[in-house]
């Protein structure tokens, strides 16, 4: 049996590489350095869908600094699906906030 669930882990996690937001169905999770709504907005110029939840379909999550309202020590409900996600098999790619401004053609300084 442990050979079943070391085979299965050795699957779901599988390293997902972000080149373009266009098509996507990205979710924000954690406090970002601009507003929410401006984030949005940015995904969808680039032709992205910004979706609430993390669901089926979820392509992509934006992961923002650690909220105090996250419940599980270092993760909030939006991270916890993304796990549930990829334990049935579908990979949604997890980025930090200076990967998403690179994609969505924003120069920080």
């Amino acid at each position: 049996m442990l050979n079943a669930l070391e085979k299965h882990d050795s699957k779901t996690i599988k390293r997902v590489i972000v080149r373009s937001l266009k098509d996507k169905k990205v979710v924000f999770t954690g406090r970002l350095s601009i507003s929410r709504a401006d984030a949005e907005r940015l995904v969808r110029r680039i032709g992205g869908v910004v979706e609430r939840r993390v669901g089926h379909e979820t392509n992509v999550l934006v992961v923002g600094r650690q909220s105090p309202l996250w419940k599980a020590d270092s993760k909030g409900q939006k991270l916890l699906d993304t796990d549930r996600e990829r334990e049935f098999g579908r990979n949604v790619a997890k980025i930090g906030e200076k990967r998403f401004f690179a994609l969505a053609g924003v120069v920080q300084q």
